[in-house]
């Protein structure tokens, strides 16, 4: 954003291109691992700076009970209205009291900004730019505060796109190795492993849920 009208709604904006990470990868697929690292190098840089107040006060949090109502939509939408199951009051709240007890994880991880739909459609390379520079974000504009492993296990765990296993052990790698360096991690890799496997586990059951929701309430069958 270059410059900003508020009283008239203008914006003066930087145009991105059409090189979205997702048509890279199509057409030329064995830029994979260069913007993969140019991705994650993207995100260890965000990751660096503790959120000012100011930016806090304009955010959420992005605490247990959001992340639990996010994976509670596979009930409403894959269980009962895909599959016609009837989910009872009582399996909700097991379901709800299960998933708490896993993401205990996460409450004692400092805060970084989480722009939660960090993936390659959203991930744009950026001609003439050099290192992260040249990494290009869109749609942040959901982005609340919480455990910053989760922008990671986005990018990695993408329901749209299939990452090689050596990949993702190599980023994961890539990612600890910066932020064990700094205040921002004091745990050891298991409980980085352990804390990635949870967030993925919820965020497929997330999207499990609104991919259903999409077809269903939306017609959007490709989902």
């Amino acid at each position: 954003i270059m410059a900003i009208d508020r009283e008239n709604g203008f914006l003066l904006i930087e145009d991105f291109g059409n090189d979205t990470y997702s048509k890279v990868l199509k057409n030329n697929p064995e830029c994979e691992h260069y913007l993969y690292i140019l991705a994650v190098d993207t995100l260890i840089h965000l990751q660096k700076f503790p959120i000012k107040d100011s930016i806090r006060k304009k955010i959420k949090p992005y605490d247990s009970g959001s992340i639990i109502d996010e994976a509670c939509i596979i009930l409403d939408w894959y269980c009962s209205k895909l599959k016609g199951g009837v989910i009872s009051k009582n399996a909700r709240n097991l379901y709800r009291e299960l998933w708490a007890r896993q993401l205990r994880v996460i409450l004692d991880q400092p805060q970084r900004l989480v722009l939660r739909d960090f993936h390659v459609d959203n991930l744009m390379l950026l001609k003439g730019r050099h290192e992260i520079s040249a990494c290009g974000l869109l749609d942040f504009q959901d982005a609340v505060y919480g455990p910053g492993v989760y922008d990671l296990m986005s990018l990695l765990e993408d329901a749209r796109r299939d990452v090689n296993s050596d990949l993702v052990k190599e980023m994961k790698n890539r990612y600890f190795s910066a932020i064990s360096k700094s205040e921002y991690w004091s745990g050891q890799i298991s409980k980085f492993e352990e804390t990635f496997s949870i967030l993925g586990a919820s965020r497929h059951a997330k999207v499990i849920g609104i991919f259903s929701r999409l077809a269903i309430r939306d017609k959007k069958h490709s989902y």
